[in-house]
């Protein structure tokens, strides 16, 4: 996203800086110094920050952060004596002199293109008080969420040194957002009082200033590490649903053929989890002219790979091949844009399953929560191949995890559903009849829904309740056979003739 930095016209991403005498391309790291000295909004930046902004985690001598003053220095044509662009605070560090045009868009005039997506500041969690622990806390959970989140890859997190420095400069979320160019910002607040532990978080957008999100998370102050874990987990799962609930509202309130990339894909998939035709061709409009205005973009690549596994799976309408294939293209062009985005290998891994390469499903599920831990449908995926593969403590254990993370989901119908099967193949028949049952009552359960209630409940020994569902299943799908369910349903050879057998109870 391009900025005046006074006459001068700052390119991040090509690394361009012009003006009327010319234009130069500096290193990344000199486009580095630059926007982390921009983002201290005149403040001075000590070297020592400015080296763990631009250099994280890498021991260097300060003579690389001198080479790239000088190269910033020689693009400005400046003179160090006498600056007009990059001022040296003797034993302090360094200040920029030039400031951004005040004309010039900011986050909440739309500054964002449309490739760029939603974005987000982690603004340090002030502790309030002296006490260590508090102080330790605040830090520990700013670092952990702003990871978190970057992890998700379609969201872009602003770098939280330069939130930092804007912060310790006396900015509020308001003039944060605007400096950094983001839509939101989080703030949060630390006390430690006794033996517990309170952090106030809240999300503000940055368009009009309304609070989108706000918690209060408290825990007994036990093991310091697994409190800051989870609480940065909740909080960063949190955030994001609220971003792409957000941003899915926003999207609403706009004709679709003004929407951008990212609005016509929040609207897309604000739709593509129903079950009647009509709804899934909007959705895949949508998503097409998201598609098409960023070819590029993996996680709206990896969204219409989705769609059409979804609609694949329902046969609505009846094009389940054509759909399969353009399913499989569709996570494979996400991959290729980005091999290291989570929703681009979890629709990778949906196609290995459905062509019945469970575990290569598998890996690529367990590929994405490696790089996003917090990503529920991931975990949701995960759990049915552990149906699969007779795994059944582990895909309970990754059910919890994603009922934690997203508890009101809108595959919900979907996430009651594995667990039913999970319990039921596990022993558990009543529970796994009763969980079956549940799902029918969520928003957007279909079909599916009823066949897998009608072999629950059999096994629970409730014909009654179960021919019910199979009528049910009958009467909205009365071409259905057995081969459609276990062709998307890779059980394994023994859990197969478990519901076989049930499906032989009720004339399935």
């Amino acid at each position: 996203m391009a900025f005046l930095l006074g006459s001068w016209d700052i390119d991040p991403d090509t690394r361009r800086i012009a003006g009327d005498g010319g234009e130069a391309r500096v290193s990344p790291k000199a486009m580095g110094v630059l926007l982390a000295l921009d983002a201290a909004w005149g403040g001075v930046v000590s070297r020592e920050t400015l080296l763990d902004t631009v250099w994280p985690g890498v021991t260097v001598g300060e003579e690389v952060l001198t080479q790239a003053i000088a190269e910033l220095r020689r693009a400005f044509r400046d003179d160090r004596r006498q600056p007009s662009a990059i001022e040296t605070v003797h034993k302090r560090g360094y200040r920029l002199l030039l400031t951004r045009d005040p004309s010039a868009p900011t986050a909440s005039e739309g500054a964002l293109g449309p490739a760029h997506g939603p974005s987000v500041a982690v603004l340090p969690f002030r502790a309030l008080g002296t006490d260590e622990t508090a102080l330790t806390m605040a830090e520990g959970l700013s670092r952990d969420i702003s990871v978190s989140l970057a992890r998700t890859r379609w969201l872009f997190v602003s770098a939280l040194a330069s939130s930092a420095a804007l912060a310790a400069a006396g900015s509020g979320p308001i003039q944060a957002a605007a400096r950094l160019g983001v839509r939101y910002v989080l703030d949060g607040t630390v006390i430690v009082h006794g033996r517990r532990f309170r952090l106030s978080a809240s999300l503000c957008d940055a368009t009009d200033g309304g609070t989108v999100w706000a918690e209060i998370f408290e825990r007994p102050l036990d093991d310091l590490f697994e409190i800051i874990d989870s609480v940065a987990a909740a909080v960063a799962m949190a955030v994001e649903t609220e971003i792409v609930l957000s941003e899915r509202r926003r999207a609403m309130l706009h004709p679709i053929e003004s929407l951008d990339a990212w609005g016509a894909f929040h609207r897309g998939t604000a739709l593509a989890a129903a079950s009647d035709a009509g709804r899934l061709e909007e959705a895949e409009a949508l998503l097409l002219r998201a598609v098409s205005l960023a070819p590029d973009a993996a996680r709206i690549l990896a969204a219409t790979s989705a769609l059409y596994f979804r609609r694949a799976c329902l046969a609505i309408p009846a094009t389940h091949r054509q759909d399969r294939a353009k399913a499989v293209e569709f996570a494979e062009r996400a991959v290729a844009s980005d091999a290291r985005d989570p929703m681009a290998l979890m629709a990778r891994g949906m196609n290995h399953v459905v062509a019945g390469e469970v575990e290569a499903g598998r890996a690529r599920y367990q590929d994405a929560i490696g790089l996003n831990r917090n990503f529920a449908h991931a975990r949701y995926y995960l759990a049915y191949t552990s149906i699969y593969a007779d795994d059944f403590s582990d895909g309970l254990q990754q059910m919890d995890f994603a009922h934690r993370l997203s508890p009101v989901d809108p595959m919900r119908f979907s996430f009651l559903a594995a667990r039913g099967q999970l319990h039921s193949l596990h022993g558990e028949v009543a529970e796994g009849a009763d969980l079956a049952d549940r799902a029918l009552q969520e928003p957007n359960a279909n079909f599916w829904n009823h066949c897998v209630a009608a072999w629950c409940a059999e096994r629970a020994g409730r014909r009654g309740t179960a021919r019910r569902h199979a009528a049910a299943l009958k009467s909205q799908r009365p071409d259905f056979k057995r081969e459609d369910y276990f062709g998307i349903f890779q059980f394994s050879e023994a859990n197969r003739r478990a519901v076989e057998t049930a499906f032989d109870g009720i004339g399935l």
